[in-house]
């Protein structure tokens, strides 16, 4: 899971006798992968900037058999380069080349009819190969207002879904969502991407609230429709202790069924939930159908229980801890009865 920003390997100028060079030990390089039966002999050099996916093959293969280049990467005393940060005799890094390839193979990928699109600000975040399948996504799915407000963050998008998730909504609701994460801001995006649309529909007083009691559920409760994240946010934080990490479960019809439940009795009875039917059952919490086959009767039962006389209220926990377990098989029934999650 990524959650911090990848450090971008410094921009550099290079003369055009440097260019040269490297792009001669690329050539090479490439020669043996071929030569190794690694590559098809058919692959040239322009294929590479031309084609993603074979830019990515390559530096992964090239990463995966650095012998085929300790001849070729050494520094500035003749002794072969072991880390991407270490500097080459030519004055760079092969993390920088790494970018100079990238960017270069994105600058293709951008072209427009012939002209290049790339959209301002983009080229200071492009620099890691892991990219180059993302590039299309990027270009196709990013506008230059997105990218903007992402700056740095578009490094925290590792995937399609990620992307996706940012472009679904308007660049404002982005900004909102970043402003209201602050500095967890990447731990949202690397737990679950979905949930910027809630992140961008809330206050910051109502994610500190939601956060503090669905911990590290969070960001799936954020990532619920908009009516779920409503209903949560007006739920008193009695309720919201209550529910805790399932929040993250949980669909509108359950929620609003819960409200059945006495405030007394709630927590006890959520406690117990979790405590027998474990990580698993939590899950059920979204399922409509046990809703209503299932939970509806449940809950019945448990209304039952509001008017129990007060001296008698300190055992609520063991009698939720009861109905819950002897409800387990017929719940584990039910499952087994389920068909199979396509």
């Amino acid at each position: 899971m990524i959650d911090r920003l990848p450090a971008v390997p410094p921009h550099v100028d290079v003369d055009a006798r440097t260019r040269e060079t490297l792009i001669g030990a690329v050539k090479l390089v490439l020669g043996r992968m071929k030569q190794a039966g690694l590559l098809d002999n058919s692959i040239e050099y322009p294929h590479l900037l031309g084609d993603a996916r074979r830019m990515a093959d390559f530096i992964r293969l090239f990463k995966n058999n650095r012998r085929l280049a300790q001849d070729l990467a050494l520094d500035i005393k003749g002794r072969a380069v072991e880390a991407d940060d270490e500097r080459l005799v030519c004055g760079v890094t092969l993390a920088q080349v790494e970018r100079m390839l990238v960017f270069t193979c994105a600058k293709r990928v951008f072209q427009d009819g012939g002209k290049e699109t790339i959209p301002p600000g983009i080229e200071s975040y492009i620099a890691f190969a892991w990219q180059l399948p993302l590039l299309e996504a990027y270009k196709v799915l990013l506008s230059p207002a997105h990218i903007k407000i992402l700056d740095a963050n578009l490094l925290l998008l590792r995937d399609i879904r990620s992307i996706r998730a940012v472009a679904v909504g308007d660049p404002s609701r982005l900004r909102q969502a970043m402003d209201v994460a602050g500095p967890r801001f990447a731990e949202a995006i690397a737990a679950n991407p979905d949930c910027l649309a809630g992140l961008g529909r809330v206050e910051k007083a109502v994610f500190d609230r939601l956060a503090r009691y669905a911990g590290p559920r969070i960001w799936d409760t954020l990532a619920h429709e908009a009516q779920v994240v409503a209903e949560l946010a007006g739920r008193p934080p009695e309720r919201l202790k209550a529910l805790g990490p399932s929040m993250g479960d949980i669909c509108l019809a359950a929620l609003l069924l819960l409200d059945d439940v006495p405030s007394h009795l709630f927590e006890p009875f959520m406690e117990s939930f979790r405590a027998i039917l474990g990580p698993e059952g939590g899950a059920l919490l979204g399922d409509e159908a046990f809703v209503r086959e299932i939970l509806r009767e449940v809950v019945e039962r448990f209304r039952s229980l509001k008017d129990m006389p007060e001296n008698k209220r300190g055992n609520i926990a063991e009698i939720a801890d009861l109905k819950w377990s002897a409800l387990a098989p017929k719940i584990d029934a039910w499952r087994a009865g389920r068909p199979a999650a396509s």
